[in-house]
């Protein structure tokens, strides 16, 4: 009864480590995953200048976009 309780035991200890290596793992990666650049203004002043000279079809255009993920080309 003693070899198997230890047998158990083991197993159950193997079996704890085997599910919290990938966790912890997990952890530590996105612990280490770099955090958000803060705004900024003159990057901000530029993107609404650029979105200005823009006509309504090509704002559009751009909601709609290709292939998913792709945006049209604006000139």
């Amino acid at each position: 009864m003693r070899i198997l309780q230890k047998h158990t035991s083991e197993t159950i200890f193997l079996f704890v480590r085997a599910c919290m290596l990938p966790i912890l793992l997990i952890c530590a990666l996105a612990a280490s995953a770099q955090a958000p650049v803060p705004d900024s203004p003159g990057i901000e002043a530029k993107a609404h200048a650029m979105v200005a000279k823009l006509t309504l079809e090509q704002k559009i255009d751009l909601l709609g976009g290709v292939d998913g993920m792709y945006t049209h080309p604006a000139p």
